[in-house]
């Protein structure tokens, strides 16, 4: 099996507010159309060993679906699922680029239900960003808000394909956007101001990083977002920098309000300064102390 490697995606945050919780529910999508009703109970039965983890034997069965029905987008979507779910059982990139390919195959059919076409071209996008497809992501994401031109959260998706392209312009016209039609949106907002700064725009970045990560929306919960929100204010000489710091540590983000790189290792940490017995390395340090006049004398050899 090829080794994949996955590109980072954006982080929801998980919270106990009921408010948030209400905001963020969905409603149970409807993937049967009219056709698809009548074979009910054949799309259940091979789901459900797809959901009981018998990979190969619904993938058989949905297989078996696609040939007897090949109008049925649900009986495709299903097939789609089970590579998809093969894929990450055997580590395949291979298996990965052919239930990218039904996904497609999916959209293509007449008379697929809205919900289920979302589903398939979200999905498909997402799979493409992890072999690192991301051109071909970002077509699939502009499929989508074409589709669906009302549908915020596509056009947020739609933001983050060109700024994983590098193409912050377009990036910010979408989330502008967005604003203009919903401007409390809070993952617009975070991603709005991450642009600004990186323009150099360090003062109008910090409402939009502060005001997004304060709405508690899914995908603004991100270290990303803490470190630039406080980095922006320090450089602007506002003492709140540290507050985000120490918010971004305490929801997991930071090692500590010191350390704040985004991939660390677990029980590394950063301090100022440090005694000897807290390096663990006591006998090297005050070797290094015993004998810091010939350390210095072969430097200077060596400049010299």
């Amino acid at each position: 099996a090829e080794e994949q490697q996955e590109v980072p995606l954006e982080t929801n945050r998980k919270t106990d507010d009921p408010e948030i919780k209400e905001k963020v529910k969905k409603k149970k999508p409807k993937l049967l159309n009219k056709f698809d009703k009548t074979i009910k109970a054949e799309l259940d039965a091979a789901e459900k060993l797809r959901k009981r983890g018998k990979i190969e034997e619904a993938l058989s069965a949905f297989q078996e679906l696609v040939r007897k029905y090949p109008q049925s987008p649900r009986a495709r979507y299903g097939k789609a699922q089970c590579e998809d779910d093969l894929a990450e059982k055997r580590r395949s990139n291979e298996v990965l680029r052919g239930a990218i390919e039904t996904y497609q195959e999916v959209a293509s059919l007449p008379d697929v239900p809205t919900d289920l076409l979302k589903l398939t071209l979200k999905r498909r996008s997402d799979r493409q960003q992890f072999l690192g497809h991301m051109r071909g992501s970002l077509i699939t994401l502009q499929k989508l808000v074409q589709l669906f031109p009302d549908d915020m959260s596509l056009k947020n998706d739609l933001g983050v394909g060109y700024l994983l392209i590098g193409d912050n312009h377009n990036a910010q016209k979408v989330y502008e956007e967005v604003l203009n039609v919903t401007p409390n949106d809070g993952f617009a907002k975070v991603h709005y101001g991450f642009i600004l700064k990186a323009q150099n725009k360090i003062a109008e970045s910090i409402p939009y990083l502060k005001e997004g990560i304060e709405s508690g929306d899914p995908g603004t919960d991100d270290g990303r977002f803490y470190f630039h929100l406080g980095d922006a204010m320090q450089r602007v000489g506002n003492k709140e920098a540290y507050k985000w710091y120490e918010l971004g540590h305490k929801r997991g983000h930071f090692a500590s309000v010191w350390q704040r790189s985004l991939y660390n290792v677990h029980g590394l940490k950063a301090q100022p300064w440090w005694t000897p017995k807290e390096t663990g390395y006591t006998e090297l340090v005050k070797s290094l102390e015993r004998n810091w006049k010939l350390i210095r004398d072969e430097g200077l050899a060596v400049m010299d």
